[in-house]
């Protein structure tokens, strides 16, 4: 009975050693998943906040090239609309062209793609106007001609993504 007794005593204690390095290992296995996650973890921050770091940046270049933006196109609209008074005139129309060309070379990449191409489209063809209306022999070429001129207006607006001009202000910019 003593040994049985005895074996059991030995056989509980060594349940109890067995439960006690059963659950060390456990925890020593979780500790070291939580490193591993908390490495996972830590890697994926950096590179979230890198991702934002470079976003902010882009974010902030396009903030500062906000306002430039938007005064190139008012510069553009405001040339523009001189260019529309000045067409007729031919003693005026070849400096204001030079004029809007050093403008153009200085600002063009300010504006947006299609406010680009129609405002240098608009000073050549206003600089052409005035052989056009010397000649006037093809009636259609002059306002195909006009038209291009005309368009510019609308696409600087457009491009400073303001509302587009309306029936009544097109119409106040042609009797200018």
């Amino acid at each position: 009975m003593l040994t049985y007794l005895w074996t059991f005593g030995v056989g509980a204690v060594f349940g109890i050693f067995l439960t006690y390095f059963h659950e060390k290992a456990k925890n020593f296995a979780i500790m070291q998943d939580i490193g591993r996650i908390t490495e996972q973890i830590e890697n994926v921050k950096q590179q979230n906040i890198l991702v934002l770091e470079e976003v902010r940046g882009r974010h902030q270049l396009r903030l500062a090239a906000l306002d430039r933006r938007l005064q190139a196109h008012q510069e553009a609209f405001t040339l523009w609309r001189k260019l529309l008074s000045k067409a007729h005139k031919a003693d005026e129309i070849g400096n204001f062209v030079m004029d809007c060309q050093d403008w153009w070379d200085k600002n063009c990449l300010y504006l947006s793609p299609e406010a680009r191409l129609a405002f240098r489209t608009a000073y050549q063809s206003a600089f052409d106007h005035k052989d056009f209306l010397t000649d006037k022999s093809n009636t259609e070429l002059i306002r195909e001609n006009w038209k291009r001129i005309e368009y510019a207006g609308n696409a600087i607006v457009q491009g400073a993504e303001l509302p587009p001009l309306g029936d009544q202000e097109s119409e106040s910019l042609k009797s200018e």
